[in-house]
């Protein structure tokens, strides 16, 4: 089951571009959003930037966001390698661990540590699962 020929490069490499597309997608969005419904006493970028930092939902919802994203990366790793394995899934989440891994220690303070923890322990797991989702739906 966990053979080296079920690997299909192609589908780990398709996860992660998705992932970065959707985690890019998801940054403007939230940014768009924020600043249209923001205060409109802020009225200069360092003003703005400090007031989107320190939002809670905004956290939220790039937290929420990205384990989500962690999720579909895996269910689209093994949807193109067309293999129900979950090792796809599983090397997709394990690149994913860690380049967040490699974020928390270069960047500390970009984000609380509640959230870097939480992101950091789930997105491997959720990634599998989203592998495992994929695997269970269509039977291969």
């Amino acid at each position: 089951m966990w053979d080296a020929k079920n690997i299909q490069i192609k589908g780990v490499l398709a996860g992660l571009a998705f992932g970065f597309i959707a985690s890019v997608l998801l940054s403007i969005t939230v940014a768009v959003s924020f600043m249209a419904l923001s205060d409109a006493t802020i009225t200069n970028e360092i003003e703005f930037q400090k007031e989107f930092e320190q939002s809670f939902i905004v956290r939220v919802i790039f937290l929420v966001g990205g384990l989500v994203t962690a999720f579909l990366v895996g269910l689209v790793s093994e949807w193109i390698a067309k293999v129900s394995t979950l090792i796809n899934a599983t090397i997709s989440g394990a690149v994913l661990f860690l380049f967040n891994s490699s974020m928390v220690y270069l960047m500390p303070d970009a984000a609380p540590l509640w959230s870097q923890i939480i992101i950091i322990l789930g997105v491997l797991p959720l990634s599998i699962f989203g592998g495992y989702i994929y695997g269970r739906t269509n039977k291969t």
